[in-house]
């Protein structure tokens, strides 16, 4: 790897010229390559699929090496990371992330559904799931024209029927349920209080649980262009983002879309 410094000279130009980097100058381009440089250190994976086909590294942005033979193979005749734009978004994508966690809330209190107060403090505590979304993108939304961040959940009862020794599970879907009693949006996370009735610890127990589904859009006026997170992987050719607009509370792993199985993080939520 080049030194930072040099980093930021080689790559300044084609920064310069990013309808998505324009606003932030220098300091955003050394933030993105001293994160690129940590995502180097971390994945051997997708950062170097982003380095093979990038335009930054073929003008020698980010490094001075030659790409692996596998890489070049991948790589050639495919060009939409020879877009700057493009380039950064994907790069951006693999440093921003989005993470979600489904948890029981820490401060979920019983006696609070004694009381008839409707203050944010109780409604906190009578809410004994917490639903945290997370992302690194929340630090540059300021710095681009407008952004959205959408983030929706369904409660859904795994029906449990027997019929002398067979068992079948049948979804039911619990719309009518899934309205969070509180959402509290700071600048590095949107988090959602919400209610699980309790899954019963028998075999026939009917059983309740989350589907998350998180999207954050940055709408580009320069270029008239929406910036969806999270984005596709670097070896991902673009995708129409007008097909992938309404959240899939079924399907998971969707283009556009983090969910709770493909972005889940585990422990405190903080």
């Amino acid at each position: 790897m080049m030194a930072v410094g040099g980093l930021i000279g080689a790559a300044a130009p084609l920064f310069a010229g990013s309808a998505l980097f324009g606003p932030m100058g220098v300091v955003a381009v050394s933030f993105i390559i001293g994160g690129a440089i940590l995502v180097a250190r971390l994945s051997n994976t997708s950062f170097e699929d982003w380095l093979a086909g990038s335009i930054f590294s073929k003008e020698e942005g980010f490094t001075n090496s030659e790409p692996s033979q596998t890489n070049s193979m991948f790589w050639e005749g495919s060009s939409h990371l020879e877009d700057p734009d493009e380039a950064l978004y994907r790069l951006l994508g693999l440093l921003t992330g989005v993470s979600i966690q489904v948890e029981e809330n820490p401060d979920y209190d019983p006696s609070a559904f004694h009381g008839d107060s409707s203050s944010m403090q109780a409604r906190i505590q009578r809410a004994n799931t917490r639903i945290t979304v997370r992302s690194n993108l929340n630090g540059m939304v300021s710095q681009l024209d407008s952004a959205d961040s959408i983030v929706e959940c369904l409660l859904v009862r795994n029906e449990v029927i027997t019929h002398g020794r067979s068992r079948i599970v049948r979804r039911r879907d619990q719309p009518h349920r899934s309205t969070p009693s509180l959402q509290h949006v700071s600048s590095h996370a949107r988090v959602l209080y919400v209610g699980t009735p309790h899954s019963g610890s028998f075999r026939n127990a009917d059983q309740y649980y989350w589907e998350v589904r998180a999207q954050f859009r940055l709408k580009d006026r320069q270029k008239n262009k929406t910036w969806v997170f999270p984005a596709p992987d670097p070896k991902v050719m673009p995708i129409n983002t007008v097909k992938e607009t309404d959240p899939d509370f079924v399907k998971i792993d969707r283009p556009f879309w983090a969910d709770q199985e493909t972005h889940a993080v585990t422990g405190a939520a903080g």
